[in-house]
């Protein structure tokens, strides 16, 4: 699975297709709904992802909210003139996942009609939706009692989005650490409590580095900051810790 995750980035690069569609051979058919939905929690479009063997192509899809993804393959499947074929020799799924089998010389007529079909469709709008918060913390709030009945609620996923919570008026206690140039490590607190709580921003949709550069962050400042609340990894370090959804000054 790491090795075709990490093929799967070094192929991505910074594809910026209204729908994005990849393809590769040696990608394992089981994992190809993890990879699609990977490529769209990074790059915030919707994700087409297929391999290839004797002569066909499987593929799998996932979406965002706002482009209907099986009603795309409904109609980049039907024939353009009476001397086409239709694209796909199965297709099903609804409107945030689909998966496929299509002959795989076809491969390109698909990334040719998908991007006819989303480029009026895939709006500014959609793109970028509103950020909608689940409930309002505060830092006291965030105990391990509360992610542990949190857990009770998972899998999270379509139908059942993983929480995003909102806190405000916090202050950062250290100056910006960036991780790898692409990801940054903000230590917060709220000001007279002596709770502090270290806050990841993972680069995948958002350039955190530029996002920090911008608003000039560095110790002392205020900000409202928009999680998903995370238990650390490390088990030298247990705890809990969030991983950044948005982030603005107060």
């Amino acid at each position: 699975m790491e090795i075709q995750l990490a093929a799967l980035r070094d192929t991505l690069g910074e594809y910026l297709a209204e729908c994005i569609i990849l393809d590769d051979p040696e990608w394992h058919r089981g994992v190809l709904g993890i990879l699609a939905s990977r490529v769209v929690d990074r790059t915030g479009r919707p994700a087409i992802v297929m391999t290839h063997e004797d002569g066909h192509a499987h593929g799998s899809g996932r979406s965002i909210a706002g482009f209907h993804l099986l009603d795309a393959l409904s109609a980049v499947h039907e024939p353009v003139s009476e001397s086409d074929a239709p694209l796909f020799t199965r297709f099903g799924g609804h409107a945030h996942a689909v998966g496929f089998s299509m002959p795989s010389d076809r491969t390109n007529l698909l990334r040719e009609r998908m991007q006819r079909y989303g480029v009026s469709r895939l709006t500014a709008e959609i793109m970028t939706p509103p950020l909608e918060c689940d409930a309002e913390l505060l830092l006291s709030d965030l105990t391990q009692s509360f992610y542990d009945w949190l857990t009770r609620c998972e899998p999270f996923g379509i139908g059942n989005r993983e929480p995003i919570f909102l806190t405000r008026a916090l202050t950062l206690c250290a100056p910006v650490r960036f991780i790898k140039e692409r990801h940054i490590c903000l230590q917060l607190h709220r000001p007279g409590h002596t709770t502090r709580i270290s806050a990841l921003g993972w680069s995948r949709t958002t350039d955190w580095p530029a996002r920090c550069t911008e608003m000039a962050l560095d110790t002392g400042s205020l900000v409202d900051v928009a999680y998903r609340l995370k238990a650390k990894t490390n088990p030298r370090f247990p705890g809990l810790e969030l991983e950044l959804v948005d982030l603005r000054l107060t």
